[in-house]
């Protein structure tokens, strides 16, 4: 009998290296979704550079509580030196300042400036010696007035009063170019016989100059005249006693012109800060620790000259449904985001996977099993041993396939399929070529070419 195929070898372990690659896969996709997780989910730390005032820079801790509870939420505020001789709206625009806060209706236009909120009025403050009181504005002929830096606010406010009193500096009185902390340094007789300042209830610098030097303020009762022609002057009060008690300073009650504050910030400013900043104005501890009055919400709408910045928008709407829905659909997006490139991870790894099943060997056992098969038929010597045995070598060749291949088998992968398939067909082909009755002498069948007779 011709020589069957020999046992089936063993077929390269591939389910085994697929396994590894899978697992790799599996590792990277988790690795993936984990920085995706964290990259969503860190904080990272905003900057601003903000000029609260130079008034405000009396006030002892007050930057750096604001700075505190501004570190808290994770934004960081740099304070800028003292002012320069140009005003914090042209420092804005040019974003050499991120923010910074100005008395309302003294603005210049500034295409890149926005408005954050307004904020807490500030009151105007004549400390004057004590001798000018009785005098009114009248008493500041001839004498020193510091007016504030160049550029400043209160320097705005204090010339508008001036000239609504009908004074003019270098002609009235003379005007004294130094600094506030300059003068504080300076000795009693080299002080200034008036000096502005513009700020909250108190003024830091009110308490020193009442306390230190024996000033006293001056009342300013036109509030109510400036704000028919300039809507962001109002009239305000200043308590007795406010900066002292013996002696009283003022005496009484006094009037003088208030003038809401409003934060700027150039329109580039992360919206993400600007939000930050808020959280700390109206919500943080800041208010309490620095003994001022709780900022009213209200002033989060109340409009001057700039647009609003869109962080003061997205600050206000943050709690709004449709705000909510708007980020549950970027969620959404993301998980969708998040699956989809997953899925398409796990389809290219099964489309490898079945470009890689190697089934060459399985065909070359199939086709060696059905010619050895085919010799001995034609040889008639195939009967039902050899068919026993050829039966037994295809299921275990079917086996094999079937449990190293089964995923892609399930799958209908063409390459896996073919092989059952032929191995299918063989087990129902080689039983009709059983010889029942073997010839005592077999026939030797040539199949080689024929040979030509001899001449």
């Amino acid at each position: 009998m011709a020589n069957l195929s020999s046992p089936i070898s063993a077929v390269s372990p591939t389910k085994q290296v697929s396994r590894h690659v899978f697992a790799v896969l599996a590792l990277l996709s988790l690795a993936a979704a984990v920085g995706l997780w964290y990259w969503f989910n860190q904080t990272v730390e905003e900057s601003l550079k903000l000029d609260p005032g130079m008034e405000l820079r009396f006030r002892e801790g007050l930057t750096t509580i604001l700075c505190d509870e501004a570190q808290a939420r994770h934004l960081k505020i740099e304070m800028p030196p003292n002012h320069q001789k140009v005003g914090d709206v042209e420092l804005v625009s040019k974003h050499e300042l991120d923010a910074a806060i100005i008395p309302a209706g003294l603005s210049q236009p500034a295409e890149n400036v926005r408005q954050v909120t307004m904020m807490d009025c500030q009151l105007l403050h004549l400390f004057v010696k004590p001798e000018m009181v009785p005098q009114g504005l009248a008493g500041l002929r001839g004498r020193t007035v510091l007016l504030g830096p160049a550029g400043s606010g209160v320097r705005c406010v204090a010339e508008e009063v001036l000239k609504f009193g009908g004074l003019t500096a270098g002609k009235d009185f003379v005007e004294d170019p130094r600094g506030y902390e300059a003068i504080m340094k300076s000795p009693p007789n080299e002080m200034p016989d008036a000096i502005f300042g513009l700020s909250p209830l108190p003024s830091p610098l009110g308490e020193k100059l009442a306390r230190l030097h024996g000033y006293q303020l001056m009342e300013l009762p036109m509030g109510e005249a400036l704000a028919v022609g300039k809507p962001a002057y109002e009239d305000a009060a200043i308590p007795a006693d406010m900066y002292g008690a013996a002696p009283a300073v003022p005496q009484t009650q006094l009037h003088t012109i208030g003038v809401r504050s409003v934060l700027i910030a150039h329109q580039a400013v992360s919206s993400v800060a600007i939000e930050r900043l808020l959280e700390v104005l109206y919500e943080s501890d800041y208010s309490r620790r620095a003994n001022l009055k709780k900022m009213d919400p209200a002033l989060l709408q109340r409009s001057s000259d700039y647009p609003f910045h869109r962080g003061t928008a997205a600050y206000l709407h943050r709690g709004d449904p449709f705000h909510v829905k708007e980020l549950l659909a970027k969620l959404q997006g993301l998980i969708g985001s998040t699956v989809s490139v997953l899925s398409a991870i796990l389809l290219a790894w099964q489309w490898i996977r079945r470009k890689k099943v190697e089934v060459g060997e399985y065909q070359q056992i199939c086709a060696t099993l059905d010619l050895d098969a085919q010799r001995a038929a034609c040889q008639g010597q195939f009967g039902e041993i050899e068919l026993g045995a050829c039966l037994t070598e295809l299921a275990k060749l079917k086996t094999q396939v079937l449990e190293q291949h089964h995923q892609q088998f399930m799958s209908g992968d063409k390459a896996v399929v073919d092989v059952v398939t032929r191995i299918e067909g063989l087990q129902k082909l080689l039983p009709s070529l059983v010889r029942t009755k073997v010839p005592p002498k077999r026939m030797q069948l040539d199949f080689g070419p024929p040979q030509r007779k001899a001449a």
